[in-house]
């Protein structure tokens, strides 16, 4: 590029008579011979256009999305403040969170070797660093080539509730929760269920179904809610849902104050 632009300056700084043509000797284009006062001008522009195709090409391929991000890219619902979210950035301020950073940190090294079990469930109260070291498993699990969705729980309710206004269909969504190599379920127990309800027309449901999708498979749950709480929240589907959860599933406690309140 620096040299079409030096042999440009020079055409447009001199006076210019073409003296003739060439064949390219690289793509075979007739490209002009140019005189001018500093000398013979013959570049081959069409070269140059196929050399930014090519580096356009190859830019866009080195950062189009991998075949297993591309789940997480359509589905996942990571909050905003978990971004940053890495096993690095994890302070473990409590014995308790000692332990899950290190049992995190080996579920993720040791995930495709995992035969008697499979899932993790975090259990304990907000701000203690659930959804982080769930977030923290799933970017190593990503950068090792596997294919992860995030789920908020309460927030993944809102959108199916919004589907319906929409008639959009929520196949592909359950179809994805299936397919993917780990589903993470963020909050479970957050999220709002009208009273009248009783977790049976519609969070139930959703729930029992997804849960029926990754039967067997793994998973990760952060929750502060307890087994009697959930099965009492989400009524006649409470206990399948609980059943399906703790298949294959080993219970991490986690204790410690929020440390989102000891930011201030």
């Amino acid at each position: 590029m620096d040299s079409l632009k030096n042999q440009l300056h020079t055409i447009l700084s001199s006076k210019i008579e073409v003296i003739g043509e060439r064949t390219c000797e690289h793509c075979q284009a007739t490209v002009q011979i140019i005189k001018t006062d500093k000398g013979e001008v013959s570049e081959c522009i069409n070269c140059e256009n196929l050399k930014l195709s090519k580096e356009h090409t190859d830019f866009v391929e080195r950062n189009k999305p991998k075949d297993h991000e591309l789940l997480h890219i359509r589905y996942s619902n990571v909050p905003y403040d978990l971004e940053g979210a890495t096993f690095k950035t994890y302070i473990p301020r409590h014995p308790t969170q000692k332990e899950a950073l290190k049992k995190a940190v080996w579920y993720a090294n040791n995930f495709d070797v995992l035969t008697d079990w499979n899932s993790l469930l975090f259990k304990g109260t907000y701000g203690i660093g659930k959804s982080h070291l769930s977030k923290a498993i799933m970017d190593r699990l990503m950068e090792n080539g596997k294919s992860c969705i995030f789920i908020d729980v309460p927030s993944l309710m809102d959108k199916i509730k919004n589907t319906f206004k929409t008639n959009e269909s929520t196949d592909e969504l359950y179809n994805a929760v299936s397919k993917a190599d780990m589903v993470i379920f963020d909050d479970l127990g957050a999220e709002y269920i009208k009273q009248s309800e009783n977790g049976e027309s519609f969070v139930g449901e959703v729930l029992f179904k997804m849960f029926s999708n990754r039967n067997g498979k793994p998973k990760i749950i952060t929750t502060n809610c307890g087994s009697k709480e959930l099965i009492a929240m989400y009524g006649k589907n409470g206990s399948r849902i609980i059943s399906r959860m703790r298949k294959g599933t080993k219970i991490v406690n986690v204790e410690g104050e929020d440390m989102r309140l000891q930011d201030f």
